[in-house]
């Protein structure tokens, strides 16, 4: 994916995370934080919206340790590590979330991610294409990188996303 994928793929996909736990778990919404809540979520979102490509702007060699699960590890300990800050907390999820969400995203595409590189490494090719080695898990090839027949799609993830959103402030304005 490109980074404007990237970005719409990330709000779509954590406004939906958003949603399906509000749904799952409707406990957690408690109507005397509805400001505080909703601020946390707007939150998420920003941070993840904001974290979307960074694992392709910090890298070296591209889809290195950066396109890893130890980033995703690591970002996850220091999210739990603010668990009594409501609010860093929540925007460091939202990064947290980001960062696997861009790995996800790019799990399908023709290259694939090593999910534990360096364990897991890539076979390159002289052309300068390159792939991951061994198995890839449940994530099929779905697109390349950069093909034009998929421009569409920030588009449609940015439209998911608002959907996913409305749901989340529909279910919010119910408590009201």
């Amino acid at each position: 994916m490109l980074k404007p994928t990237h970005r719409a793929f990330n709000f779509a996909a954590v406004s939906g995370l958003i949603l399906g736990g509000m749904c799952l778990k409707p406990e957690w919404v408690q109507v005397s934080d509805l400001l505080t809540m909703s601020q946390q979520i707007l939150l998420i979102q920003g941070g993840s919206v904001f974290a979307a490509s960074w694992p392709d702007r910090l890298e070296i060699v591209h889809r290195g340790f950066s396109h890893s699960l130890w980033v995703v590890l690591i970002l996850s300990g220091g999210t739990i590590a603010l668990l009594t800050h409501p609010f860093l907390f929540a925007l460091m999820s939202g990064i947290t979330f980001g960062w696997f969400f861009h790995l996800f995203g790019d799990a399908f595409s023709t290259a694939g991610i090593a999910w534990f590189y360096p364990i897991q490494g890539y076979r390159r090719y002289e052309s300068g294409a390159f792939c991951v080695k061994g198995h890839r898990g449940p994530f099929l090839p779905l697109y390349k990188v950069g093909d034009s027949a998929f421009s569409f799609m920030p588009k449609v993830w940015w439209v998911t996303g608002l959907l996913f959103s409305m749901g989340i402030w529909y279910r919010i304005g119910g408590l009201i």
